[in-house]
């Protein structure tokens, strides 16, 4: 599919992963949507469940991807009913899955892809792929393939590029939709960030000293990452593996998943979901605790509230 800049959607099948992988690769047979520019080169990519069959943009800018699969994934309205099940996928943001929906329950049995040769009325919004060419700052576009991050986007930290050290000057509290580390040995610095999608990624041993204010159902992982940064959950709940330093504060709650380690004095108030080995060193004066059989709690900290244990924390 031609895009109105000159850009060139591709929607096909993979065996195995490449590029950026936004979302990421989840398995043989994934399909895929990449973002070529008009020489070619490849901007971005991002993979689905299944095979993908087209591609089309709404007049929003927002990608459809229509296909069939075997798997449920994202957040379905109608959900998947067994065998090979067609979907539509949205991305509200490149590589931001939205809501896909199954729209079938029989799916044509041919699963062949397609380019299509429509012209979109928009142009979805763009992933921002840090390079560090120049010099550790956000606010440099040359650091960004010359194009600037804004609010919305989503920031893509790749294996190879220079400046891992690197600090957010742009405005305070810029709502981005997620961060995607995929080198490894990053440490993102700077302003405080609004956040609606989490932090993922593919890379190993990275540091978020960002202070973070997450604006919606989200999760932050990565192996061996560590978030020196404060987070404010406000209202939401958060999915957490990793080492967390800063102080976690609001209303929200955390699911702790995977290793996870809280080592600060955190304030939040909603519930601590313990599914896999938790460490807790801090002080944790309002948030309860509960802890799944596939669970296990330890540390030096202090809890004030409750501890239980079920099947379901």
């Amino acid at each position: 599919m031609l895009g109105a800049s000159g850009q060139i959607y591709v929607a096909a099948t993979s065996t195995g992963p490449w590029g950026d992988g936004v979302p990421p690769f989840s398995g043989t047979g994934s399909g895929f949507v990449a973002d070529l520019d008009a020489t070619g080169a490849l901007v971005w990519n991002g993979f689905v469940p299944g095979s993908v069959w087209d591609i089309t943009i709404d007049g929003s800018g927002a990608l459809y991807l229509t296909g069939q699969g075997s798997t449920s994934f994202g957040s379905p309205v109608r959900p998947y009913t067994g065998n090979q099940d067609g979907f539509v996928v949205k991305m509200a943001d490149v590589g931001v899955l939205d809501t896909p929906t199954p729209t079938q329950t029989s799916p044509p049995t041919s699963t062949r892809t397609q380019t299509s040769t429509r012209t979109p009325t928009a142009t979805p919004t763009k992933s921002s792929i840090w390079t560090g060419a120049v010099d550790n700052l956000w606010s440099n576009p040359g650091n960004w393939g010359g194009r600037l991050p804004v609010a919305e986007d989503t920031l893509i930290f790749p294996a190879g590029a220079q400046h891992l050290t690197n600090i957010n000057d742009l405005p305070v509290n810029t709502t981005f939709s997620s961060i995607v580390l995929n080198g490894g040995n990053y440490d993102l610095g700077g302003n405080q960030i609004g956040l609606r999608n989490g932090i993922s990624g593919n890379g190993a041993n990275n540091t978020i000293d960002l202070p973070l204010q997450l604006l919606g159902t989200q999760a932050i992982n990565g192996t061996g990452l560590v978030v020196n940064g404060p987070i404010n959950l406000g209202t939401s709940s958060l999915t957490a593996s990793g080492q967390y330093n800063g102080v976690i504060s609001g209303t929200g709650s955390v699911s702790a998943v995977g290793t996870t380690v809280l080592t600060a004095n955190n304030t939040y108030s909603g519930q601590t979901s313990v599914y896999g080995a938790t460490e807790i060193d801090g002080v944790q004066p309002a948030s309860a605790v509960q802890v799944a059989n596939s669970g296990r709690l330890s540390g030096s900290g202090t809890l004030a509230r409750s501890i239980s244990t079920g099947a379901d924390a």
